[in-house]
């Protein structure tokens, strides 16, 4: 019997990253947990985190992938990354 709380999405393809890297990705160090802290400000509730900088940042882009990726399973909006101010 298949579990309707659980979807499979299959594996994460590089499309779906390179598109989930277009989000902000905002990286703390935890000295509580002795870690890396990651979340994605755009997309509510996205938090990971990683033992490296890298590594948390890596986690953030693809929670971000499958946050996007529920998101349109359930047919809801899906906010756009917020765009970079440059400086002239």
């Amino acid at each position: 019997m298949n579990d309707p709380q659980i979807i499979d999405f299959g594996d994460i393809t590089p499309e779906q990253l390179a598109a989930a890297s277009h989000y902000s990705v905002e990286i703390h160090w935890s000295p509580d947990d002795d870690v890396f802290l990651a979340s994605v400000p755009e997309l509510p509730g996205t938090m990971t985190h990683g033992t490296t900088h890298a590594g948390a940042a890596e986690m953030a882009i693809e929670a971000a992938t499958l946050w996007i990726a529920t998101a349109r399973h359930f047919g809801r909006e899906i906010p756009a990354p917020r765009l970079a101010a440059i400086a002239s």
